[in-house]
């Protein structure tokens, strides 16, 4: 191009280099997304019922961390002809930050609870606003999450660094009507969708083993077990709080939210793992279970 026309159009910044180095080089390999919707109802619940509130990112974070723990082959990183698996679940946090992003990586998630990680949680991502980490703070992580939720988006496919094989997004919670099997009726719920791109060369959308339907799958104390129908609930024709029925009806769905994952990997098909990672985050959402 022209020297001339070049003349008084700005530099692109270090930081906007060096993303768009990362981002090319992530984008020489067969990278693909898949979605999976969650609901959050009760993870916001117990978010509330915190002080200081942990963000819905660290929510994020820990569940995948528990659910790579399963697994942690999905998070190999292929050198030449092998593939290295993780010695710790060291996870990347993407800060968008003036002209560019940062990921600062949290350590040993899988091995603290919530009231842990918030407040490293908190000072990672606030040096990372004010361009205070260090270069050992971005360093060594084997995956990375992002909540670009944060922006009104609902759909997204981001793209992992260079030297990772996993991301995984979040995208912002909407009001819906969810179906609930029990009482045969639809029920308001805040539903976001959970998107993971991955490295094709080392993971596959469908792992050897086909999703099953979980025997065990996490659910509320005294709930009918997930592989047999609850009972009918009749509902009251006046009830004396409708706010509280209303509460009631999205707990009773919640019963029925993981054979409902089930059947949707049934239908599609992806990683066992990655349907783990959905069914932590659903635990999250248990305050009476809660890890730690």
């Amino acid at each position: 191009m022209n020297r001339k026309r070049l003349r008084g159009i700005p530099t692109a910044s270090p930081m906007r280099l060096a993303v768009a180095d990362a981002m090319r080089r992530s984008w020489t390999r067969p990278l693909a997304t898949v979605g999976l919707p969650t609901l959050l109802d009760r993870l916001l619940e117990h978010r509330r019922s915190h002080t200081p509130k942990p963000g819905l990112t660290l929510y994020l974070l820990r569940a995948f961390a528990l659910a790579l723990t399963e697994n942690p082959a999905t998070a190999g990183y292929l050198i030449g002809d092998k593939i290295v698996h993780p010695r710790s679940f060291d996870i990347g946090v993407a800060v968008q930050v003036e002209d560019g992003v940062l990921v600062p990586v949290v350590r040993m998630v899988d091995q603290k609870p919530l009231r842990e990680l918030i407040a490293e949680y908190d000072d990672l991502v606030d040096r990372s606003r004010r361009r205070r980490l260090s270069e050992a703070d971005c360093k060594g992580g084997i995956a990375t999450v992002t909540n670009f939720g944060t922006f009104g988006l609902t759909t997204g496919t981001p793209i992992p660094l260079p030297n990772e094989t996993l991301i995984l997004g979040l995208g912002a919670g909407v009001k819906k009507p969810v179906w609930s099997d029990q009482i045969e009726t639809f029920l308001p719920a805040t539903t976001a969708d959970i998107f993971l791109t991955f490295d094709h060369r080392v993971v596959d959308g469908q792992l050897e083993v086909r999703p099953r339907r979980r025997r065990h799958a996490p659910h509320l104390p005294g709930d009918p077990p997930l592989d047999r129908p609850p009972r009918r609930l009749r509902r009251p024709a006046r009830p004396a709080d409708p706010h509280r029925q209303l509460t009631r009806r999205v707990e009773a769905h919640a019963v029925r939210f993981e054979l409902q994952v089930a059947d949707l990997f049934e239908q599609h098909g992806s990683n066992v793992w990655f349907e783990k990672t959905a069914a932590e985050l659903w635990t999250l959402c248990r305050p009476a279970d809660w890890p730690g």
